[in-house]
């Protein structure tokens, strides 16, 4: 789960360098990520944003869409949804008998979100 709500911020946040993909594509493809549903359900972005979802982006509009986003509280969100994933894989990986790797575990789930880009509003 972490790694996907990784993904789907930096679909948002990152560039299309970063990513060695297409930024925006979900976007674009119509998948309404975690970042999109929470975008959407703030009444300021979503009434600006509801019109571009439902049909293909093209780059201006996807673009448009992404800057919405990012600027909404929907990043900081799925920030928070994430650490609660950490805290999560965190607890379960403290309970395996070997010490080490649990250790190692947790430090990959804090991994996942420690490098994000900051997003300001």
């Amino acid at each position: 789960m972490l790694f996907q709500l990784r993904d789907d911020m930096l679909d948002v946040v990152a560039s299309e360098e970063e990513l060695g993909k297409p930024a925006g594509q979900d976007l674009a493809e119509g998948i309404y990520t975690l970042p999109v549903l929470k975008a959407l359900g703030d009444p300021d972005a979503g009434a600006e944003l509801a019109p571009l979802l439902g049909r293909p982006l093209d780059q201006p509009e996807r673009d448009k869409a992404r800057a919405i986003v990012a600027s909404s509280d929907a990043i900081a969100a799925t920030v928070a949804a994430g650490q609660s994933y950490v805290a999560e894989a965190i607890a379960a990986a403290e309970t395996l008998p070997a010490a080490a790797l649990g250790r190692g575990l947790g430090q990959l789930a804090r991994g996942l979100l420690d490098d994000l880009p900051v997003v300001s509003r």
